[in-house]
């Protein structure tokens, strides 16, 4: 059982924390078709959809079966950060891949996690944060295979992002003469 997790309901502002056997009781919730969200910091967030109320009447939840929540693991703080990232929310994509990488030093989600850091940086205009966080990724995982593509967009945002055409073609050299296969090649001839 999971004791002093947040339960609330659409349609009353009551809410209940679950006692020590995880069980909870709200009262005063209006009838009708409600959402029942349970929610407990490092624990996945746990939605019931449609929860019939009825007038006078004691709802159980999940037809009175235990309701499993399970505690957040690395896989789905990288999932969640990539939802958050794809609808644009860059700072709770950030804080998730943050979190991600600070509490799973041997995830195998790292260098995706630092390479998507680095552009929740870029997609918020911290270009000079996003080129720390691209440069990491290079120094901090030798084998990635996202090391070149980092390199490349070390010197797009030099040059795109900030107009800094010296920095930006050092860069595009860089992937150049380490990265010769790369796909970002041509591009990186291009912008010298």
């Amino acid at each position: 059982p999971v004791e002093g997790a947040l339960v609330s309901i659409t349609g009353s502002t009551n809410t209940a924390t679950t006692d020590q056997d995880g069980y909870f009781f709200i009262e005063e919730v209006s009838t009708g078709s409600r959402d029942l969200t349970i929610t407990k910091e490092n624990y996945k967030t746990h939605k019931f959809l449609k929860v019939i109320i009825e007038e006078d009447q004691t709802t159980l939840v999940n037809d009175g079966n235990p309701i499993i929540i399970n505690a957040v693991d690395e896989k789905y703080l990288f999932d969640s950060a990539v939802l958050y990232y794809d609808q644009e929310s860059y700072q709770d994509a950030l804080s998730l891949f943050q979190q991600l990488l600070d509490e799973y030093p041997e995830s195998g989600y790292r260098e995706n996690s630092q390479y998507y850091v680095a552009w929740c940086y870029l997609s918020m205009d911290d270009y000079t944060k996003a080129i720390e966080e691209f440069e990491s990724l290079i120094i901090n995982h030798p084998e990635s295979e996202l090391r070149d593509d980092a390199q490349y967009y070390i010197g797009w945002t030099y040059e795109i992002k900030m107009s800094l055409h010296i920095q930006a073609t050092l860069a595009y050299y860089t992937v150049l003469f380490d990265y010769p296969n790369s796909q970002w090649a041509d591009d990186a001839q291009l912008g010298i």
